[in-house]
């Protein structure tokens, strides 16, 4: 049974417990303002055997006839609740002169002495005093007293006659009203699953673009730092088994933080760290090579691998031998934002500074996490290659799993 179905039983199920529920409600007050009334609990069943056709009636709707709306099939459904309708007054109208309440003394037993038959009408044995002043009897009260033409109470406050069934054009009234609101509770439940299908078929969608997005980026890392470690074994074998080492804390990162779809900032940030110096210790010492950060950074989580996409792009396109070259980092906070800057310096044609996989999956991740929350600008000069990204500081991005 799913959520929407479990949901649209237990509207209906308090619904009808209060319907249910009203006749008792009904006699206590009843009995609660007028002492002459007493809690007859035969008035609560008779009410209920009022209810009900018209529960049987809903569930025959809801269970049987509705669903044929849902699917769009609606000549079928107004056919089909139309000759629902007329089976109901049907019902109505042969059922409903059982719940009329019997005027006063109908059916009543004569008192005990009583004589059966006509009685002679004469003036009554004795002498009479002269005219009388007609009134009511002794010891009743003025106005309409026990079950009358009016049906009420001594004060008016609760009719006697009471349960009786509605007209029957009430009747069909209240049926037409039932079909809406079962329709209106159907279709709500149904745009609150659809919606909710919705979000999982996106979240799925995220999360396999996500994934395949990861194995792109991990190959793309690698290759590049593999490349920089054999450029070494044979002029600098000790820096090789150095930058060997933190290879292997970066590939531990990866291993276990960059299969994620988050991860804290401060993490992000020593891995970072540990490939900006893994890239030190290739590049001579002409290659000015800058890093700034806060001393404490706010907690809040990150896409991993994705400020070291753009870092890994400046050096790539931003150093050479020949010629003095700079990579400058930052990062920090201000207006509930994380600002991540990365310059390079350019050297003759950079065509290649705004291709490759790296920098288009790095995009691709933000525009999938962040929406339109972010910021990437990038561009500069003939001189210089500029990297801007801002990120919002709370965790509003989407909940990707996987």
């Amino acid at each position: 049974m799913t959520r929407e179905l479990k949901r649209e039983y237990l509207i209906y199920a308090i619904a009808w417990l209060a319907v249910f529920l009203a006749p008792l409600v009904y006699l206590w007050y009843g009995s609660s303002v007028d002492s002459s009334v007493s809690f007859d609990f035969s008035l609560v069943l008779r009410s209920w055997l009022i209810t009900l056709p018209f529960l049987v009636f809903f569930l025959i709707h809801s269970c049987f006839i509705s669903p044929f709306f849902i699917r769009g099939k609606i000549v079928k459904y107004v056919v089909l609740s139309v000759l629902l309708l007329v089976a109901f007054d049907i019902h109505a109208h042969f059922s409903r002169s059982s719940f009329q309440p019997s005027p006063p003394g109908i059916g009543a037993k004569p008192p005990e002495g009583a004589v059966d038959g006509p009685r002679s009408i004469g003036p009554p044995e004795g002498p009479v005093d002269g005219p009388k002043s007609i009134g009511p009897p002794e010891g009743i009260a003025d106005g309409p007293s026990g079950p009358g033409p009016g049906g009420g109470l001594d004060n008016g406050k609760f009719p006697r006659d009471w349960p009786i069934a509605p007209p029957e054009w009430m009747q069909i009234l209240i049926c037409i009203l039932m079909l809406g609101a079962n329709l209106t509770v159907k279709f709500y439940l149904k745009t609150l699953a659809d919606e909710r299908r919705l979000q999982e078929l996106e979240r799925e969608n995220l999360a396999r673009q996500m994934e395949y997005l990861r194995y792109q980026i991990k190959p793309h890392f690698f290759m590049n730092t593999l490349n920089n470690i054999h450029a070494l074994v044979d002029i600098e074998p000790q820096k090789a088994k150095q930058m060997i080492l933190e290879l292997s804390r970066l590939m531990r990162y990866i291993l276990y933080d960059g299969g994620k779809t988050m991860v804290s900032l401060d993490k992000e940030t020593e891995f970072l760290n540990h490939y900006i110096s893994l890239m030190k210790m290739r590049y001579p010492d002409k290659v000015r090579i800058d890093v700034s950060s806060p001393d404490t950074l706010p907690y809040m989580e990150v896409p991993p691998l994705v400020f070291v996409t753009f870092v890994e792009n400046a050096f790539k396109h931003g150093v050479s031998y020949d010629q003095e070259s700079f990579i400058t980092v930052s990062m920090e906070t201000g207006g509930g934002r994380l600002i991540f800057r990365c310059s390079n310096s350019r050297h003759g044609s950079t065509d290649g500074d705004h291709s490759g996989i790296g920098l288009a999956n790095a995009r691709k991740r933000l525009e999938l996490l962040y929406g339109q929350e972010f910021t990437l600008h990038v561009g500069g000069d003939p001189l210089t290659y500029d990297v801007l990204l801002t990120i919002p500081l709370s965790s509003s991005h989407n909940n990707i799993t996987t």
